[in-house]
């Protein structure tokens, strides 16, 4: 569990993750932070799928509940104090662990399928802003603070739209996959009361906690589009021309963004094929 927390970067094994996110080059954050986590998240399952004791049970919970609240306030109120936008992502990233544990404590297949559900659409999400900070940012020579992509809207319009669809996702706004990604999860940890007699009415905190934190979050997100769309000063990050590869791909992102919040459903049953049910 200590590594698993290291590697999704749980609370209290996160403090890595704002320093490497921040410092690291942009691609390798953006891997860190998308591909590296599905990983985490896959063989976090397969770990914890054997726990089907009540004993284990009343060992494991307590502490993954703990852990997911952490989690969830050491994320989203890190995030409200910072003015480095991979850093404020490196703090989304801890609150979003601390989210992925409440679908993973329903111990169940929709919490199973949950859990790699909002993992996915959460890397894509971040791996679209990543891309666009990366190619708004690379003439800087620095490391790019929100404050650097004041009335970026205006200079790239299209770039500027799509870290919009990314951020938003992230925010769990409607209709983009994050949102249902978070109602997937948080559905899936409410009904597994019905389904398993050790999910005590006393871990509805967790439900509740994740929702107000996800509007805590919507405050940090929307500092970033209020300077992108907002300001009317311009920052540093003037107009470029992007390459079709990199075009191609946060086009590619962005439409799968939009596609999983609008059309779940195909996605999700091909998950639920794909995940196996380990503790059988």
């Amino acid at each position: 569990m200590v590594g698993l927390g290291f590697k999704i970067a749980l609370a209290p094994f996160h403090l890595w993750a704002p320093d490497v996110y921040q410092s690291a080059p942009t691609p390798a954050a953006a891997w860190i932070a998308s591909g590296s986590k599905i990983a985490g998240v896959v063989l976090l399952l397969a770990l914890l799928a054997p726990v089907s004791m009540p004993s284990a049970h009343g060992a494991i919970v307590p502490l993954l509940a703990a852990m997911a609240g952490v989690s969830m306030t050491v994320g989203n109120l890190g995030a409200l104090r910072q003015i480095n936008l991979k850093r404020l992502l490196a703090y989304s990233a801890i609150a979003n662990a601390g989210y992925l544990l409440v679908a993973v404590l329903a111990f169940t297949e929709d919490g199973r399928a949950a859990a790699m559900f909002y993992a996915v659409v959460y890397a894509i999400a971040t791996l679209g802003a990543f891309a666009v900070v990366a190619v708004l940012s690379d003439r800087l020579g620095r490391e790019a603070e929100i404050d650097d992509f004041r009335g970026c809207w205006k200079t790239n319009p299209g770039l500027s739209l799509a870290l919009l669809v990314f951020i938003l996702s992230l925010a769990g706004i409607p209709p983009l996959a994050g949102f249902v990604g978070k109602f997937y999860l948080f559905f899936a940890a409410i009904q597994a009361k019905s389904e398993i007699g050790y999910w005590s009415e006393g871990l509805y905190w967790l439900v509740v906690l994740a929702l107000g934190f996800s509007v805590v979050a919507l405050y940090y997100y929307l500092k970033v589009l209020k300077a992108v769309f907002v300001s009317e000063e311009t920052g540093p990050v003037g107009k470029d021309s992007i390459g079709w590869p990199s075009a191609a791909v946060i086009l590619l992102l962005s439409v799968l963004t939009l596609a999983l919040g609008i059309w779940p459903g195909p996605f999700i049953d091909f998950i639920r094929v794909c995940v196996p049910d380990w503790s059988a």
